[in-house]
């Protein structure tokens, strides 16, 4: 079985996809998370202050940074 080396640690194909796919999951999780907090910000009115906004400030932020991992593991799946 071919491993992948970064002069310290080696990973067989096996282990990277395992890795690949509880990265996919998390990121999903994530970006599904980031999307309730914003829907329950929007549907309750009386949740709206500036705490809060700062909060779908940060849960933005944390969906693009999911999306980016995302889409680094769909373009890696795809390389292969």
């Amino acid at each position: 079985m071919e491993t992948v080396s970064n002069d310290t640690i080696k990973f067989n194909h096996g282990e990277l996809a395992v890795s690949a796919v509880i990265t996919t999951i998390s990121c999903l999780l994530s970006i599904l998370g980031g999307l309730v907090l914003i829907w329950s910000y929007y549907v309750v009115p009386s949740s709206r202050n500036t705490v809060r906004l700062m909060l779908i400030a940060l849960t933005l932020a944390d969906i693009l940074t999911a999306s980016g991992y995302l889409m680094a593991m769909v373009f890696d799946w795809t390389a292969e």
